[in-house]
């Protein structure tokens, strides 16, 4: 509508790009001749304002900061169905470099969650409800090295070699009957010939049993069912690298690989000409009959039809239909599919969301942790391995200020390390970790000083000897530890032994407050990020350390 305008502006000029975090101004003009009412300013599926009006010639002045969403954002003012106006603006990170984040979301990231066997998607936040959206990242990289790993299980880890061998079926005997008339002049048996030489004609019955070979079972239905989908899923791969843009380096220099897939999966179908007949039946229509009908509407995602499936993958003579059946269940558990249709928004996770799930994941590797599932619902999930546990945005036991909050404490990580031989169980080593994507305003070397003032009020809270705040900080090849130790008198405390190994007789405890600078290295070359996680490695062992 051209007697309508959209326009952006930043201190006093009109601007197409800005750092996070950035208040601009949004100007709505209408330059028209009547009233608009019913007015309604979006961006993506957000609404920022709706139910407003503009009188003619009037010009609305709105105020927005811009979100740490790195990426185009794109605004529309919209009445009713039509779009009157659209306004794109252009968000850059200010924390961390274009190449950092890009490196992070494409790269760093997906290769983590893989390693550690995580999943993509995690809920984060606590405070909007039990409605709230999770954090969903969805990535080429990710889903590539899911898809991988169970396309190479089936070709190159000899499954689908040991399954043609000796392909599953049944044999169901059916009676067969054929009438049929001899007719004329019929010499028989003299015995009988004195009584049956009269008819001119007479019938004949022949009985039969048939017994052909079914290969339509439902391990083969499960076979062909799950190669068709990799077929898709793995050319829908190659198709959005090089279309999208939004895949790292090292996946589009291998996007050939999944072809490569997806040639053999349909090269194994067509030379099985038993397993002709059990695609046909994938597409038969449904009979009439319950009891009859064929494999219309085959999922083997639906626990009733994946309970029966799996009992026969258990008990067929092929040992590998057992081996079937398990990677498919890992498969539907754990593989990530990728969206169908992606919009202007779509993978646009907040940079603080983005930060605090690499910084996890990168103490727990560090740690040498694996993804164990959590509680489902409100908690996300934990690290575990024989040394300790990280919880990872999970409630925190304990606190006697904390016992009086509506909702309870959930420090970002917890580290709980496994009680050694010998150790007092009274002198907890637990270590809280926030990781917070901002740095102290007059020094960007620092952590921010509410966040250090926080962290001290739960180590009180929940007699933790060390916390540590997790915060970009400059560029640097390798993350830098700054830390601090101080005696620290609570009051209402018992007496407790220090590090020398004797009793006091006063309320002090060692406190240790940590600032850990984490961002990505300089390079991305193998021995950068080795000295870089080896560096990571020293400081967690540094923060370990009896008090």
């Amino acid at each position: 509508m051209a007697n309508f305008t959209l326009e952006i502006y930043y201190n006093g000029l009109p601007v197409e790009a800005v750092p996070e975090e950035t208040e601009v101004e949004l100007r709505l003009a209408n330059r028209g001749e009547s009233s608009l009412e019913g007015l309604e300013l979006g961006l993506g599926r957000e609404k920022l304002r709706a139910g407003f009006s503009l009188a003619p010639g009037a010009t609305l002045l709105l105020p927005y900061r811009v979100r740490d969403l790195a990426g185009k954002q794109v605004f529309q003012v919209r009445e009713g169905q039509q779009t009157l106006a659209v306004a794109s603006l252009e968000v850059y990170p200010r924390k961390i470099s274009p190449a950092e984040l890009q490196w992070l979301k494409f790269d760093r990231l997906p290769r983590l969650l893989a390693q550690l066997d995580a999943p993509n998607t995690v809920l984060l936040n606590y405070g909007d409800g039990p409605d709230a959206p999770p954090f969903s990242y969805t990535s080429l990289d990710f889903t590539a090295q899911k898809l991988r790993a169970f396309s190479r299980q089936l070709l190159d880890g000899g499954l689908l070699e040991e399954l043609s061998q000796r392909l599953d079926y049944r044999v169901i005997e059916r009676s067969r009957r054929e009438d049929g008339m001899v007719r004329g002049s019929i010499r028989w048996n003299p015995t009988v010939q004195g009584w049956l030489n009269s008819p001119a004609e007479t019938g004949l019955t022949h009985h039969w049993v048939e017994a052909p070979t079914d290969y339509a079972t439902g391990p083969n239905l499960l076979l062909v069912f799950w190669l068709k989908e990799l077929i898709y899923e793995n050319r829908k791969l190659a198709w959005q690298v090089e279309t999208t843009g939004q895949a790292s380096g090292q996946l589009e220099k291998t996007v050939a690989e999944f072809k490569e897939y997806a040639g053999r999966f349909e090269y194994f179908l067509k030379s099985q000409q038993n397993l002709q007949a059990v695609q046909a039946r994938l597409l038969e229509r449904p009979a009439e009959r319950p009891a009859e009908r064929p494999a219309r509407g085959f999922n083997p995602r639906d626990p009733a039809q994946w309970a029966e499936v799996a009992r026969n993958c258990r008990e067929c003579f092929n040992p590998a239909y057992s081996r079937l059946a398990e990677a498919f269940e890992e498969y539907a558990r754990r593989y990530i599919r990728l969206p169908e249709e992606a919009g202007e928004e779509a993978g646009m996770p907040p940079l603080s969301v983005i930060y605090e799930w690499w910084a996890a994941c990168e103490i727990a590797a560090a740690l040498g942790l694996t993804f164990k599932p959590g509680e489902q619902g409100r908690q996300s999930g934990l690290f575990q391995a024989e040394d300790g546990i990280l919880y990872y945005n999970q409630a925190a036991p304990g606190g006697w200020y904390s016992a009086e909050r509506v909702q309870p404490a959930r420090p970002d990580l917890r580290f709980e390390p496994t009680p050694q031989q010998g150790q007092d169980p009274n002198r907890s080593r637990r270590i809280f970790l926030d990781v917070k994507y901002r740095n102290a305003p007059a020094d960007p070397t620092r952590a921010h000083p509410e966040d250090m003032y926080r962290m001290l009020a739960y180590m009180n809270d929940f007699d933790v000897p060390t916390g540590v705040i997790i915060f970009p900080g400059p560029a640097a090849p390798a993350p830098r530890l700054h830390l601090i130790e101080q005696p620290f008198t609570r009051p209402a405390a018992p007496p407790i032994e220090r590090t020398t190994g004797q009793t006091t007789g006063q309320n002090r405890v060692l406190m240790r407050l940590a600032e850990l600078s984490l961002r990505p290295p300089v390079s991305n070359g193998p021995e950068m990020i080795g000295k870089w996680e080896d560096s990571l490695k020293q400081n967690l062992a540094r923060l370990q350390e009896r008090p």
